[in-house]
This record gives C-alpha cells, structure tokens and sequence, in this order.
C-alpha cells in the first residue's frame, strides 16, 4: 500500500499518532493503518462509553497518543 497526501481534518481523539505527531505540517503521509487506529478508538468508545484518554485537555491527549502506551479495554469484565 502506498501513502495518501491528504490535508488534516478529523477529531483529534481518533487520530492515529502518525497523523497528529505531522499535524503542523501542510500535508501528512498516512496509510490504511490511521483508519484502522480510529475504527479501534470507536470500538473501544462503544464498548467503555467514552473514548480512551477522554479526561485529558487536548494537549496532553495529544502527547498521551503520540508517545504513550496504545489505548486498551478498562473494565474488568472485558
């Protein structure tokens, strides 16, 4: 798969950490793996009822997602 030139527009709680970490630049190169990050991020929204790292402010979410561990399932009974 080859990489997409596309101009940023999204919401920033599902964008891949490729995506934001270029998010200053006037094009960002991203393959199919950025949807697949945010289809999880919906999935994991569905299954909790809030999207991962939804008590951060927005810079630190950002920071969370580009340099933290990937978001995973919370509840115990998961």
């Amino acid at each position: 798969m080859g990489t997409s030139s596309v101009s940023t527009s999204g919401t920033i709680p599902y964008m891949a950490p490729e995506v934001l970490s270029n998010i200053s630049t006037k094009t960002i190169r991203y393959n199919s793996k950025a949807d697949i990050w945010s289809l999880g991020i919906s999935a994991l929204e569905m299954a909790e009822g809030y999207y991962p790292f939804s008590r951060f402010p927005e810079n630190k979410l950002m920071k969370r997602v580009m340099h933290g561990p990937a978001p995973t399932l919370l509840w115990d009974k998961w």
